[in-house]
């Protein structure tokens, strides 16, 4: 295990943008039980599909130049082995003025592509290798970003496994409800400036929405794909607010999305 600061992309541009911005550019269609509104719905469990073998690719238009910094297709997919290539675009239709970003060989677990931030409308993810009906769990795209300052003061993780439990007079019987999932929380403190400002769009999220997470401990297989467990807090630190500047202490609990 290292120690590095917490990371987040806190929104998808992809799925601010909606399933209708999404388009096949080459290969197949999706599969009409595996449409295209699964690569934005949070759930790892539920794979957008396409119709038959062969290159792919799928392209987004965000309505507007946004500039990003990363791609990540969570684990689930079935891209490993595969050359996964991400584009921007002039413009759609017909594809014109491409320019490739980052080109990367997929693992078995998640997919994260870094490059050098560039803002464009029109984003694309390029499966060129013609092995198989390729699946995706989820499509992200955005920018990643790592707090600099601070100190984080408290991280842990557990396991989540809802069970339910009737007893009866001489055993008990058990009904597992949902697979077990980890449950990372995380205090940091003596925040101000951009690392605040990152907390505070994570925050902005609620419970409904999910995001990536860069943990503490690198060990862990990251990013994860979380949503906010609880109530997250934000409270002033500092203890001379008057002569220092105001400092704060965030706290989250975050619930990994394992389905």
């Amino acid at each position: 295990m290292a120690y590095r600061n917490p990371a987040f992309l806190p929104t998808n541009r992809v799925a601010v943008a909606g399933a209708s911005a999404i388009s096949v550019l080459t290969g197949a269609a999706f599969a009409a039980a595996n449409p295209k509104e699964r690569l934005i719905d949070g759930r790892i469990s539920r794979n957008a599909k396409a119709a038959s073998a062969g290159a792919w690719e799928i392209g987004v238009d965000l309505g507007s130049s946004i500039s990003c910094n990363r791609v990540v297709v969570p684990v689930g997919h079935n891209l490993s082995g595969a050359t996964v290539q991400v584009y921007t675009y002039t413009a759609f239709g017909p594809p014109t003025g491409s320019v490739q970003r980052a080109s990367v060989v997929a693992g078995a677990g998640a997919i994260d592509i870094s490059f050098a931030a560039v803002a464009s409308r029109y984003w694309s993810l390029y499966v060129p290798t013609v092995t198989l009906a390729w699946e995706l769990p989820e499509w992200i795209l955005g920018t990643y970003a790592q707090t600099s300052t601070g100190v984080v003061s408290t991280w842990g993780v557990s396991i989540e496994e809802p069970v339910l439990v009737a007893p009866f007079p001489t055993r008990e019987a058990t009904v597992l409800e949902a697979a077990a999932r980890r449950t990372l929380s995380l205090g940091h403190r003596a925040l101000a400036g951009a690392d605040l400002a990152i907390y505070d769009d994570v925050i902005a999220l609620g419970r409904s929405r999910a995001f990536l997470h860069w943990p503490v401990d690198d060990s862990l297989a990251s990013p994860l794909l979380v949503k906010l467990e609880g109530r997250p807090t934000r409270d002033q630190d500092s203890p001379n607010p008057r002569g220092t500047g105001p400092t704060y202490r965030v706290e989250l609990e975050m619930l990994e999305q394992a389905t």
